[in-house]
Formats: C-alpha cells, structure tokens, sequence
C-alpha cells in the first residue's frame, strides 16, 4: 500500500447502479523498480542462471590469462546474449507468455550469440575490444548504481562511454587490459550469481 496526498471520488447519482471508483494521486505511487520481461525470465529460473554465473565467473576470475580464447569466446557469447536479450525479449514476447515458447527464444538467441563468439573469437583484437568495451560498460552501470544516477542520458552516456573507452585502449594496452576486464567481469559475474540466490542485488539496468 501506498500513501497517498490527494483522494478524488467521483461524483455518482443516486439512482444508478454504477460501481464507486476511487483515483489516487501519489508521489510514491510509480513502482521503485520495473523489471523487463528479459529480467524477470531469467530471475524465474535464478537456479539455473545463478550457478552458470557462478561457475563462469570463477574461471574468469582465477584462470582469464591462461585460456584467453575461451574467456575471449564466453564473453562474446554472453555480451551478445544480455544485449539481444534486452533489446529483442520485452518485443518479440510481448504477445506470448508460454514458457516453451520463451525458451525457444532463449536457445535461439544463445545460438545466435555463440554464432558471433565463434566468428570474432577467429578476429582477437576485435573481441579482446569487444571484451574490454563490455568490462568498460559494467564498471560505469556499477558506478551508476553506486552514486544512484537516475538520468537516463547520463547512464547511457556514462555506461557508452566508458565501454568505448575500454574497446580503444584495448586496442593499445591488450594484455593489462585483459588482465583487468577477466578479473573484474569473472568477479562481477560471481557476485551477481549469487545474488539471484541471495536477493537485494540492484539491477543495472
């Protein structure tokens, strides 16, 4: 429930069998968060996301410089899955709310996205860029929710920019850029794996 400031009833005659109807104008009466349809999947099946997170930012985290291919293709894979994923999910599942439905569409885009981690993992400055540019964008979304920056042109000029920042350095400084983008996202994967467990994690978008 929420509070309210100002009470409006609508005026009804007597003699009719209209139902009463109450409006309530609040400050407080948008919701804090709204989750994407995307969002809300995957927090319906955080078993299954937490531990792939988990796991994936473990090996990240400790093994990153050893198996930079691999890193360099699960990063690819997982950037292009979270981006169609929250461009494309809310608008192609708009109509359907059929469970078998909506995996068919996760599988299709998982596909897809190995699809592209397998051609630009062939192309290494490219996804070392990419890499970086998706390292770059989860430090300022991190930043964003830290200061709590509520404008959405400077979360998007904040979160774009830095991601673009990190994709050109990378292109200079490959190595301590790997270096830093495999520890902070293996890390940022782990915890954000355990807080679909756990809760009370704020969502980046």
């Amino acid at each position: 429930m929420c509070s309210t400031d100002k009470l409006q009833l609508s005026s009804i005659p007597n003699n009719t069998d209209c139902a009463v109807r109450l409006q309530y104008t609040s400050p407080k009466g948008c919701p804090v968060v709204s989750l994407s349809k995307f969002n809300f999947f995957i927090n319906k099946y955080y078993f299954l996301f937490g531990a792939i997170l988990i796991a994936a930012g473990i090996f990240m985290s400790f093994f990153g410089n050893k198996f930079v291919n691999p890193v360099i293709y699960g990063v690819t894979t997982l950037a292009v899955f979270i981006v169609l994923g929250n461009s494309l999910f809310d608008w192609i599942m708009a109509n359907s709310n059929h469970q078998w439905v909506q995996w068919l569409f996760i599988a299709a885009l998982f596909a897809l996205a190995n699809l592209c981690a397998a051609f630009l993992v062939r192309f290494r400055k490219i996804a070392v860029a990419i890499m970086a540019g998706f390292g770059g964008a989860l430090i300022a979304a991190t930043f964003t929710i830290t200061f709590v920056i509520q404008s959405k042109f400077l979360w998007w000029l904040l979160v774009l920019g830095v991601g673009i920042a990190f994709a050109l350095i990378s292109l200079k400084l490959e190595e301590l850029i790997l270096m830093f983008c495999t520890s902070f996202i293996g890390s940022y994967l782990s915890i954000r794996g355990i807080s679909l467990y756990a809760g009370g994690f704020p969502y980046e978008t």
